[in-house]
């Protein structure tokens, strides 16, 4: 076979290495690291035709994928055939962060650092395997005996500077736990996800904080930034557009591996509070969508919206589309009389006061809307209220603090409905009370379109 019959052939291997790997995935450890062992061998060979490995069925397809993607890695990627051999149960990360194919890019791209701690307390056993990080975001991939059920096991991260200053951001963890029941073991193998607000940098070295039960467990983690020193791109936009009265600036956006972030201005002297865009999504030039996952406030009328990364992918346009904006009226407020069950004021007819429930330390009031079009019902979650209220005399109060408290709640079988809970102390209040609403149905379409000028 002659070079450019090789070159056709690999080239063929890449697009498919994607898939590939996710199969690989599925077998066991034991077998995993004879097959890096294979492979790393095998990279050294020259590869074979694709109608060859095609034919191929049954139990001898599990190798013959292994074989692939690791005969594929090593010419391709060496970084991740070495990285499977430092990092313990790597594929079972690699699984459980597929639906972010940023990060798994980012491992294959030697973003990802093996660190190899462990800390143990009162029994409690964890080991910080490996990171992946940008200057933005850190992913720590962690082993550890918390095995416990989320019922019965409670978990909380945080994360600090070397001057111990708390890193503000949102941190997701405990994904183990998800889709199970409460009574469902964990596992052994789990991450913790900090994405930093306000363009923030990491720092060179955090701690990572774990709280298990009563008991706290501490571990320094080092960053390396050479890893990704210059993987940023800033893209400058400020575009105004208006929709139906509200007009929204796109102020500019950041790309790097881990995350494409949108910062977004709405007009301070608008009559109208933007929650965020229908079907937000960037799509690049041959048409791949990258569709909003997150969004945090900077203030009221500023708020930055996460998207998957498209880094690696290095697009050569990329255009922001939505179908319009969630929106509600800022001057909204909910008056309620707690003691005849009776709403005065509300934004619309669709809210209506189900019950006050009294516990020992909080009276919980438990609303519902009903009625939720199409297009609402896509916006899962909504808060409802602040955490303040007046009472009926004029004098303001927070709401109650409650452990594990849930805001809200939906059923299923009635996907037009929201079930919404707000605590207030208990305590006798003049009445009415009044509550500013802070989250509430209500949007207006029209098609969004903008293009980004990349340099």
């Amino acid at each position: 076979m002659d070079n450019n019959r090789d070159e056709q052939w690999e080239d063929l291997l890449k697009s498919d290495r994607e898939i590939v790997r996710q199969r690989a995935l599925e077998v066991d450890e034991d077998k995993l690291a004879e097959a890096i062992r294979k492979g790393l061998d095998s990279g050294k060979k020259r590869i074979q035709p694709r109608r060859r490995w095609r034919r191929m069925t049954g139990t001898g397809t599990a190798l013959l994928f292994l074989m692939l993607i690791f005969t594929v890695t090593v010419k391709v990627s060496p970084v991740f055939a070495e990285t499977m051999r430092q990092i313990p149960g790597l594929s079972v990360f690699v699984n459980m962060l597929k639906s972010d194919p940023a990060v798994t890019m980012a491992i294959d791209k030697s973003l990802i650092q093996p660190v190899g701690k462990t800390v143990e307390k009162d029994g409690v056993q964890l080991t910080v395997e490996g990171i992946v990080a940008d200057e933005q975001r850190l992913i720590v991939l962690y082993s550890s005996n918390i095995t416990g059920s989320w019922g019965s096991t409670r978990l909380l991260f945080s994360f600090f500077d070397d001057k111990n200053e708390k890193l503000e951001g949102t941190v997701a963890f405990d994904h183990a736990s998800v889709g199970k029941t409460a009574i469902e073991s964990r596992g052994g193998h789990d991450f913790v996800d900090l994405q930093l607000y306000n363009q923030a940098r990491l720092p060179e070295r955090v701690r990572m904080e774990a709280i298990v039960n009563e008991t706290k467990l501490e571990v320094d983690i080092p960053i390396d930034h050479a890893r990704f020193e210059g993987m940023k791109q800033e893209i400058a936009i400020n575009e105004t557009i208006e929709i139906d009265g509200d007009r929204i600036t796109f102020e500019s956006a950041q790309i790097t591996p881990l995350r494409l972030q949108l910062k977004v201005r709405s007009d301070d002297g608008g009559t109208n509070r933007l929650k965020g865009f229908i079907g937000m999504r960037i799509e690049d030039e041959k048409g791949r969508a990258w569709q909003e996952k997150s969004s945090f406030g900077l203030s009221e009328n500023e708020k930055v919206y996460d998207f998957h990364s498209n880094y690696f992918y290095k697009p050569r346009k990329l255009t922001i589309k939505a179908d319009g904006i969630y929106r509600f009226a800022k001057a909204s407020k909910i008056v309620v009389n707690t003691e005849t069950m009776t709403i005065v004021e509300a934004p619309d007819e669709r809210l209506s006061l189900k019950s006050v429930d009294t516990e020992e330390r909080y009276r919980l009031l438990s609303f519902q809307i009903r009625g939720l079009d199409d297009v609402e019902q896509k916006f899962v979650s909504y808060s409802l209220v602040g955490v303040t209220f007046a009472d009926g005399a004029g004098k303001s109060h927070k709401l109650a603090e409650v452990r594990n408290f849930t805001s809200g709640s939906m059923d299923t079988r009635y996907p037009n409905e929201r079930n919404l809970f707000v605590p207030v102390p208990n305590e006798e209040y003049p009445q009415p009370l009044t509550f500013t609403v802070e989250d509430y149905p209500g949007y207006a379409k029209q098609p969004i379109e903008l293009e980004l000028q990349l340099k």
